[in-house]
């Protein structure tokens, strides 16, 4: 038989196989029918037949593997040949049934092996060529003039979440014709490219967001992709749990394994991740539109103008329009995470500036403007997010603090930092001094000396929990805390 130029045409050795398939049918036919009764019985014609074919398959596949440099699409296709060779395709056709298992492998061990390891190779090189490709071009997506592609719910994506697992699963309908020992390996090759995979576009998206934050303007559209990056990051863990339950209900639990049940949370949890980094960069970009309206706050300008949080506001509804395309799981954690990082950067302003008050009254007024921006920032997430948020839980954090800049009976003010301490694990005493001195009325020493009548005293560092890393975050300078007392003492 004079095989096809592997060239020209791609499937050469698909229609050879056929071809030989064939012929080897139609010729073990004929001898079956037509010459077993031309030779004495004790020739055993047929079997000599069945072991010549055999034979000489073997010696001509056994060729392929060795002298023949396979691509993964020609390895696959001998493997399921010769998976397919002791079917009804062939051997048990219902006009031959033979059982060729006296007959031993067509390929040796060392041959087959050779193939095994040759198509496993080129897979997992073709996979990872391939997955590197799909994170270029993505990259190529996000540096365009023109908004991503929406669904029909509007959420932005690109085509990356259809490719990648389409052609996961192309790989292993591949295999599982090979059988289900080389789906499983494939399987594996699969998890382990999409894991490199995972590495690559976080480094591409890390890359992406750092040159925008050099120049703003740049990328054109850096919210929608960023957006449409969260939204893939969704549809990834979507498709991985999709596919972990579909190969676990075809394959059983127990032949899935506990191993590859692990790999599958691992790759879900990376994903995940990334989607949060790329939020993080979200919220990186307000804030970085925010950072002067919030330097005003405590500042002697702030308190007859509600210009500061107003704008505040009015920025955070305006990126909210952009997020809206996101999808709900992240966009929930989105919302969160803006709320958790306004309250936050209120309260830093709060005990990061350089003031003291100079009586009773500027406490007061100060405290109750804190208190009625309290109710707006409340009132603007309970407007945009979801009910499961609770922003009053968050934002009951500054009329806490507000009651003790306005607190008039001094006697009381070691109760009013219990309080906080109490309700906050990480709330420590350069905390409680900053606010204390920031009265104007506490010297450095009656507030040191005040803070000895709280929990803060002794006070541990909290452990990393949920409750106890808001004030963690806010580091007040030993330098200010010097001015606080300086300015106080001025008065």
């Amino acid at each position: 038989m004079e095989l096809q130029d592997r060239v020209d045409d791609k499937m050469w050795l698909v229609k050879h196989l056929e071809r030989t398939r064939q012929r080897v049918l139609d010729d073990l036919i004929i001898v079956k029918n037509l010459c077993q009764d031309c030779f004495p019985q004790s020739y055993n014609i047929f079997d000599r037949f069945i072991r010549m074919y055999h034979q000489a398959l073997s010696t001509m596949l056994e060729r392929f593997v060795m002298e023949e440099r396979l691509d993964s699409n020609e390895c696959i296709s001998l493997l399921t040949w010769i998976r397919e060779y002791k079917g009804t395709e062939l051997m048990m056709h219902p006009d031959l049934e033979i059982d060729v298992e006296f007959l031993g492998p067509l390929l040796s061990p060392k041959v087959e092996q050779e193939l095994m390891d040759s198509y496993l190779t080129t897979t997992k090189n073709n996979m990872a060529e391939w997955m590197s490709k799909l994170a270029e071009t993505d990259v190529k997506d996000w540096n365009s003039d023109a908004s991503p592609e929406t669904d029909l719910e509007g959420f932005y994506n690109t085509s990356l979440p259809v490719f990648l697992f389409k052609m996961i699963d192309q790989h292993l309908q591949v295999a599982a014709k090979a059988g289900e020992g080389i789906k499983l390996q494939i399987l594996d090759i699969c998890l382990e490219s999409v894991q490199g995979f995972q590495r690559e576009y976080r480094t591409s998206i890390r890359v992406y967001k750092s040159k925008h934050f050099e120049d703003r303007s740049q990328p054109y559209r850096f919210v929608d992709y960023m957006v449409a990056i969260v939204n893939n990051c969704k549809a990834c863990m979507d498709f991985t749990d999709q596919l972990k339950e579909r190969l676990i209900a075809e394959l059983g639990r127990a032949a899935f394994g506990e191993d590859r049940q692990r790999t599958f949370k691992m790759v879900v949890d990376c994903f995940e991740r990334i989607g949060e980094e790329s939020t993080g960069y979200l919220l990186e970009e307000v804030f970085l539109d925010l950072e002067n309206f919030f330097s005003q706050i405590m500042t002697p300008t702030w308190v007859p103008s509600s210009e500061a949080v107003d704008t505040i506001v009015v920025t955070i509804e305006d990126y909210y329009n952009d997020f809206l395309h996101m999808k709900g799981r992240f966009f929930d954690y989105l919302m969160e995470e803006a709320l958790k990082r306004v309250i936050l950067e209120y309260v830093r302003a709060m005990l990061n500036k350089r003031i003291a008050f100079k009586d009773y009254e500027g406490r007061r007024d100060a405290a109750k403007k804190i208190t009625e921006e309290s109710k707006k920032i409340e009132k603007l997430f309970k407007k945009l997010a979801k009910a499961n948020l609770e922003p009053e839980k968050l934002c009951s954090v500054l009329p806490t603090l507000a009651e003790v800049i306005k607190l008039r009976d001094t006697s009381m003010m070691a109760l009013e930092i219990s309080g906080i301490a109490n309700k906050y694990p990480d709330f420590k005493s350069d905390h409680a001094l900053a606010l204390l001195l920031m009265r104007g009325d506490v010297t450095r020493a009656d507030a040191r000396q005040l803070i000895m009548e709280t929990p803060l005293e002794d006070r541990q560092d909290p452990t990393d929990d949920e409750s106890s890393t808001f004030f963690s975050q806010i580091i007040v300078p030993p330098s200010l805390l010097d001015k606080l007392e300086t300015v106080m003492k001025k008065k």
